[in-house]
């Protein structure tokens, strides 16, 4: 909780003009760092070649703290999907992992952008990946699926 305060703190004051930023080399390296924390984790990302949407470099931490979590919250040997597609809409990062799921307070909390002391989350990674997703224009949902925990963000196109 400390460290994700830490960072909060640290890019609550940085620049919030959007720049072009191919999102693939961010998450590659994220994804390379988060195996080397987590050696019994495995993550997979299927993406094009190229995909630049809309961003600033703070987005490297919410696909940290993103990553990070479905390594996390795996199984014995958590398996995690990261998948990149650009469309019309958008750059869209959809992460998936095989863990237990979400609970649902921490779904509720989400859908509605707001805790309270009766409805709050266990920690602060994927308050602060949301909040960084929101304060760059994209979108960061929590996506229904039978098993595990998926995490869509949709980035604006430079050219949208």
């Amino acid at each position: 909780l400390t460290e994700s305060a830490r960072e909060i703190e640290r890019v609550r004051d940085q620049s919030t003009e959007l720049a072009s930023q191919d999102l693939v080399p961010i998450l590659t390296d994220v994804a390379r760092r988060t195996e080397h924390e987590y050696p019994a984790a495995t993550i997979d990302i299927d993406a094009p070649e190229s995909a630049v949407g809309l961003t600033l470099p703070r987005i490297e931490t919410a696909f940290s703290e993103l990553l990070e979590n479905a390594a996390k919250h795996g199984g014995k040997a958590p398996s995690v999907e990261v998948d990149v597609t650009v469309d019309a809409e958008g750059i869209t990062v959809r992460i998936a992992d095989d863990g237990p799921g979400l609970p649902d307070v921490e779904r509720e909390a989400l859908a509605s952008g707001a805790e309270d002391p009766l409805a709050h989350g266990n920690g602060l990674g994927l308050w602060l990946a949301y909040w960084i997703a929101t304060s760059l224009e994209a979108r960061l949902e929590v996506v229904d699926t039978e098993q595990g925990t998926t995490v869509e963000l949709v980035f604006p196109r430079p050219d949208a």
